[in-house]
């Protein structure tokens, strides 16, 4: 029985088994770490081609030709829209004064002066105040506090447009690359420290409503601020108001996260169209606030003398 024992084989099985083992844990680890490497080097290949990408210019001026086609049809169009209107009051206004006869044709030819009565009337009340209550009113003209004031109220359609940039970002069609918006956006948070301030805008709710609320009535509705001030207050709320259209279809009606590849490339060149034209605009307008200057926008400017009210 032991001899028999001897030749059973139980050991060569089991030392087969021990090499098959090792060869297939063997070929396991190489065929893993293979794959791995490969992925390195793709990875290393993926970063060294959108390093050559970044310093191409081909999706940038892809991304301005498109951004500046789109702002001259926007400008165009609101333009022709203006322009209409003006003939349209024009034609009506002739209209009525055929339907008056001798009496419109009259009124047409009398000559009325255009001095406003406001500026014959402002500077004798001025002169009649003691010195010690023109004296504030001087120091604030004369140090700047005012232009500064006129432009701080463009603050606000700057956080409603950094919306745009950050999510153009995001959407961005090409595999490589950055972003035509994305510089401008680092610009602003990092370099401006204006994602504090956007963070806080977003996050603030309804808390919101009576820093409104004190800005209108300290910019807006102040009748003894300067005219310019009054304007360009009223302009920035509008010109922020009316960026909540493009919002709510973009973010609402088209919702970027949930539709298709040609949906979010139109979105794309949209937004930072849009974005690229609001900021130059509010640079715009913070250029003519430090002038002590108004301005003529279309629709948004009579909007805005009318809300400021007359001159004082």
């Amino acid at each position: 029985f032991p001899a028999l024992a001897a030749r059973a084989p139980v050991a060569e099985a089991a030392f087969l088994l021990a090499v098959f083992g090792a060869f297939r844990e063997i070929a396991r680890n190489f065929f893993s770490a293979s794959a791995a490497f490969k992925l390195r080097e793709d990875l290393l290949r993926d970063m060294a081609t959108a390093q050559t990408y970044r310093n191409s210019l081909a999706p940038w001026i892809h991304a301005a030709i498109v951004t500046v086609v789109v702002s001259a049809a926007l400008g165009f169009g609101a333009r022709s829209f203006i322009r209409s209107m003006q003939e349209w009051e024009t034609k009506q206004e002739q209209k009525e004064i055929t339907e008056m006869g001798e009496d419109g044709l009259f009124l047409l030819n009398t000559p009325v002066s255009a001095t406003p009565l406001d500026k014959r009337s402002s500077k004798p009340g001025q002169r009649q105040r003691p010195w010690y209550m023109r004296f504030p009113g001087w120091l604030l003209r004369s140090s700047g506090i005012f232009r500064v004031g006129a432009c701080i109220g463009y603050l606000l359609p700057l956080l409603n447009v950094l919306d745009f940039g950050e999510i153009s970002i995001s959407l961005h069609p090409y595999p490589m690359g950055v972003a035509l918006s994305q510089p401008v956006v680092d610009f602003m948070q990092n370099t401006l420290r204006m994602r504090f301030l956007h963070s806080a805008y977003s996050n603030a709710g309804y808390w919101f409503l009576p820093v409104w609320f004190l800005f209108i009535q300290l910019t807006v509705r102040n009748k003894r601020a300067p005219f310019f001030l009054r304007f360009h207050s009223s302009q920035a709320v509008l010109i922020s108001m009316l960026l909540g259209l493009p919002q709510q279809v973009f973010f609402s009606l088209l919702n970027p996260w949930e539709s298709g590849l040609r949906v979010q490339t139109f979105m794309y060149f949209a937004m930072v169209s849009l974005f690229f034209f609001v900021v130059m605009l509010v640079v715009y307008c913070c250029l003519n606030a430090l002038l002590q200057r108004t301005m003529e926008l279309p629709l948004v400017s009579e909007a805005a003398k009318m809300w400021a009210g007359g001159r004082e």
